[in-house]
């Protein structure tokens, strides 16, 4: 699974917490990382986000997001214009 954000950063916002969500509650791992910019990809065509995600769980599949700003510089903005979620899969084989 790949996630891509797309937002607008003032000041030293950075990530706190990217990481997949079901009926409201985080999932898998955190892949928040530090200085991303303001456009970046989250994961890879075969990371599961250490997640076990099933083909129900699909519709039900959100993004977190979370942001903080540094301690040194407390002030600061971020608008999150898009948040993409991209899922690759291969059907199991009936073998």
């Amino acid at each position: 699974m790949e996630v891509e954000v797309r937002s607008q950063r003032q000041g030293r916002v950075e990530d706190h917490q990217i990481q997949l969500q079901l009926e409201d509650e985080p999932i898998g791992d955190n892949r928040a990382a530090p200085n991303t910019g303001d456009r970046h990809r989250y994961g890879s065509p075969t990371d599961t986000w250490g997640a076990r995600i099933t083909f129900a769980d699909i519709n039900r599949l959100n993004v977190l997001t979370q942001y903080l700003c540094s301690v040194a510089e407390p002030v600061g903005t971020v608008t999150v214009d898009t948040v993409l979620l991209h899922i690759h899969y291969k059907p199991r084989s009936s073998s």
